[in-house]
């Protein structure tokens, strides 16, 4: 299968040579044997080194992390996916070295070889007999004893290293994690003492010390802070109070999560979304087993009103969000929530749905987005359909996010209509969020517009910088994570519009920071980040400077700035596809450097001289992506650009060409190429530029 080098000394270990199956048959391995085993390529060649990660568990993936040293000594790192297809694609170079380590399996080897069997064995064991033996070195075991001294829970731990168990040291592992956040725990549980609920801090302490409970620790302790929380803002005349409490709440939680796991799904999934499941409880959607009769809640459990960050570009929805969950049910009916991907509609709906369900047991709440909705109903019979309609509007709360999402379905749109009228007419909630105002979603119903424009209507702008800084600085808290306030700042100033982006960046310099053992700071960020837009601005000094890997937007009433840049890039040996609305001989003659490009003409007319392209979001994709894996082939950097974007939206529509878009930078970024898209000021709405220009960077 793979040739194997020289055996190492440490039997744990398999060094193997890369190849064109390693990947895939490593892969198999780890699944078919339930491994967990950490993989390592090395690979150093004439255009720089290359080093990765990929960690299994259990058989699955669970991290992988991709890191470059180009010959001109800079260093780019990859996480997540992107790593991961880079790593499985620099394995295919049969002078790469590939390293696995090897954790354990769960149980029996199930297809794994015999000779890693007995390898963790003999690993267990030996791990066993030093455990015996006070005055061993071995962190692992010093590390045990030192739990044990400490008060910790690591019987069963003990047990099974002295019966040489293999999967001993997996389990030592999984401790070291639980322990870790079982002292952050502890110090959180300490500065709840004396609030007010003895009994919850007692019940808390009594589990402090126990590995096995720190989820429920974790629950019980966030629950908890609320109920301190709650009564603080009480307590303050004029402060809207998030949450509240009640103190059988406490328990009625604990039964349900961590009650007994007899009604739990045989596969472990949730039926409502398909989602992993602990114990009754859905991880995601909060579905409960037992419980639901009618749909899912649908309901986030992470989000709530105690870690929104509030500020003056989000506070007037707040109020509205808070006032409906702490009021009458036909407070503020509908209420429709709007502004650009990313600033929080989500966790707001989320917020309602999930005070509602802990404050009033009895109200059924449902969060539901758009395209589910319209997935249930498209190509359902009709019984069905208004089978699935009759069970929504037995609800006392629905929660509709982006309802944009259904403009141009005019069957899901009258089912929608129909919907919404009986349940305001019963005098029952209804929150709406959107990207834009109704009247700005093109292929909206009028009679829609007008029921959603009949409530409150709420928008949300992008967070200020202070706020920015308060969001980063929760959710640090959140992750019991230590974070320099230059990193924070620096994280806060780079990504200025998005919060979804603003968190997402900052898990990444977490989780680089903790897989490589590496204390964060503001260079490391960068590289991580690999954006400083201010910076970048300043030492351009008004010059235009294409990043490879990026993707960005051009505003001009007819292109020719976009067309400019290609011939630049072409004159600097790159690789070109130039999609226009113009006749590719017209353009040519333009701009002459056009001739080595590959030049595409975007029309629903056919040409026996020149290539076509029809207005189809899946050719242009193909289109695209045949010319990407073409321009690997050779050396050096490729360039796609895509002008009069507004023909693309107005043959197919805006929603489906962002996300072409998304995918299309995502391709950039892979290959260290640029995407530039060039469309008109005026002929696209204000909301659909704001999207385009949060999605892509401007070129002024």
């Amino acid at each position: 299968m793979m040739s194997e080098g020289k055996p190492p000394r440490n039997k744990s270990i398999r060094l193997l040579s890369g190849g064109a199956e390693v990947m895939k048959e490593l892969a198999r391995e780890m699944k078919d044997g339930g491994q967990s085993a950490i993989i390592v390529l090395e690979c150093d060649g004439d255009e720089g080194a290359f080093r990765g990660y990929i960690s299994f568990r259990n058989g699955e993936i669970v991290e992988a992390l991709y890191k470059e040293n180009p010959k001109d000594g800079s260093w780019h790192s990859k996480s997540g996916r992107e790593a991961l297809k880079r790593v499985w694609k620099e394995a295919l170079n049969q002078s790469a070295k590939v390293k696995v380590y090897s954790l354990g399996t769960d149980g029996e080897d199930n297809g794994g070889s015999q000779a890693t069997e007995s390898m963790q064995s003999g690993f267990a064991q030996k791990k066993m007999k030093k455990l015996q033996k006070e005055d061993t070195e071995d962190p692992a075991v010093a590390q045990v004893r030192a739990w044990r001294d400490e008060g910790y829970s690591v019987d069963d731990l003990i047990d099974k290293f002295a019966a040489g168990e293999q999967t001993a040291l997996r389990t030592y592992m999984e401790y070291d994690a639980k322990i870790k956040r079982l002292k952050n725990l502890e110090n959180a549980l300490d500065g709840l003492q004396g609030k007010g609920f003895d009994q919850d801090y007692a019940r808390l302490s009594s589990i402090v010390k126990d590995p096995r409970k720190v989820a429920e620790l974790e629950l019980g302790v966030g629950l908890l802070k609320r109920k301190v929380e709650s009564r603080k803002h009480s307590q303050q005349p004029g402060q809207l109070v998030a949450i509240t409490q009640t103190a059988s709440d406490y328990d009625d939680v604990f039964s349900v999560v961590f009650g007994s796991d007899r009604m739990r799904p045989p596969d472990g999934r949730c039926p409502n979304c398909g989602a992993k499941m602990t114990l009754t409880v859905c991880d995601i959607c909060g579905f409960v087993i037992g419980q639901e009769t009618g749909p899912g809640p649908g309901l986030n459990p992470s989000m709530n009103f105690g870690n929104f960050v509030v500020g003056a570009s989000n506070k007037f929805a707040y109020a509205a969000c808070v006032s409906i969950a702490n009021a009458s049910p036909d407070q503020y009916n509908p209420l429709y929530v709007y502004s650009a991907p990313g600033l929080g509609k989500t966790h707001l709906l989320n917020a309602v749905g999930n005070h509602l369900r802990s404050e009033r047991k009895n109200t059924s709440v449902l969060y539901l987005g758009t395209d589910r909705f319209v997935d249930e109903l498209s190509g359902s019979k009709r019984e069905k359909a208004d089978g699935y309609i009759a069970s929504l509007r037995k609800l006392d709360v629905l929660l509709l996010d982006d309802i944009q999402l259904i403009a141009g379905k005019e069957e899901a749109q009258n089912q929608l209509l129909a919907l919404v009228n009986s349940m305001l007419s019963e005098g029952k909630n209804v929150l709406v969020s959107g990207d834009r105002p109704p009247k700005d979603v093109r292929g909206l119903d009028m009679q829609l517009t007008s029921r959603f424009e009949s409530g409150l209507m709420v928008d949300m702008r992008p967070p200020d910088p202070d706020m920015r800084m308060k969001i980063l600085e929760m959710k640090v808290r959140e992750e019991k994570y230590q974070m320099p306030q230059t990193v924070l700042k620096y994280i806060a100033e780079t990504v200025d519009d998005n919060i979804r982006e603003l968190t997402g960046s900052l898990n990444r310099v977490i989780a680089y920071s903790t897989l490589m053992k590496l204390p964060p700071t503001v260079e490391s960020a960068k590289r991580i980040l690999r954006t400083n837009q201010l910076e970048q601005r300043k030492e351009s000094r008004g010059r235009i400077e294409l990043r490879p890997g990026h993707g960005y937007i051009i505003e001009e009433d007819r292109a020719s700035m976009c067309h400019t840049l290609v011939q630049e890039k072409l004159q600097e040996n790159w690789t070109a596809l130039d999609i226009s609305r113009v006749n590719p001989s017209r353009l040519r003659a333009k701009f002459p450097g056009l001739e080595k490009a590959r030049v595409v003409w975007l029309t629903d007319r056919e040409s026996d001289r020149e290539i076509t392209l029809q207005p189809s979001l899946e050719k242009i994709e193909y289109e695209i992506k045949g010319f990407m894996e073409s321009a690997s082939r050779g050396s050096g950097n490729a360039i796609v650009n895509i002008d009069d974007l507004q023909y693309v939206v107005s043959n197919t529509n805006f929603e489906g060409t962002v996300r072409l878009l998304r995918r299309m930078v995502d391709e950039m970024s892979e290959r260290n190429s640029v995407l530039i898209i060039s469309v008109g000021k005026e002929t696209l709405a204000k909301q659909e530029i704001a999207i385009l220009e949060r999605e892509l960077e401007l070129i002024q």
